[in-house]
């Protein structure tokens, strides 16, 4: 019993040091965050951003399971990449195109952001779609 409140305190004191992570309310931090995540393997804070439609649940289990299969060099190689925005391109009030690269792979992708109810959301299968021409 002497031990228990002594083992409860430090419990708490650890359990205070764990940050709630509070997603962005702007387009292109919320992009960035998204971009960043996925490069660093944090499934579960780039989840936070990603629309709820079944299209980009889908898709990006699929790029999890890639990703997952990856060697450690190739993983490595992601997390140290750096974000190059290209362009972002603003669609109406509440929607941009994220033309983006890594300095790792330099290839570039778009992902579409948009913002609904105060919450911004990323359409990360419109990458593959492509329903809006930018270049």
């Amino acid at each position: 019993m002497k031990y228990l409140l002594p083992l409860l305190f430090i419990t708490a004191l650890f359990s205070c040091n764990e940050k709630a992570y509070v997603k962005s309310k702007d387009p292109i931090d919320a992009a960035r965050e998204f971009i960043r995540a996925s490069l660093d393997g944090d499934f579960k804070k780039a989840k936070m951003y990603l629309a709820k439609d079944e299209n980009n649940q889908n898709f990006y289990k699929l790029y999890v399971s890639k990703y997952d299969k990856l060697p450690p060099i190739e993983k490595d190689g992601f997390k140290k990449s750096s974000i190059i925005i290209n362009k972002v391109e603003n669609i109406n009030d509440s929607t941009i195109i994220v033309n983006y690269a890594n300095s790792f792979k330099n290839k570039n992708f778009e992902l579409k952001v948009y913002t609904e109810k105060g919450e911004c959301w990323v359409d990360f299968y419109y990458g593959i779609t492509g329903n809006l021409n930018i270049e």
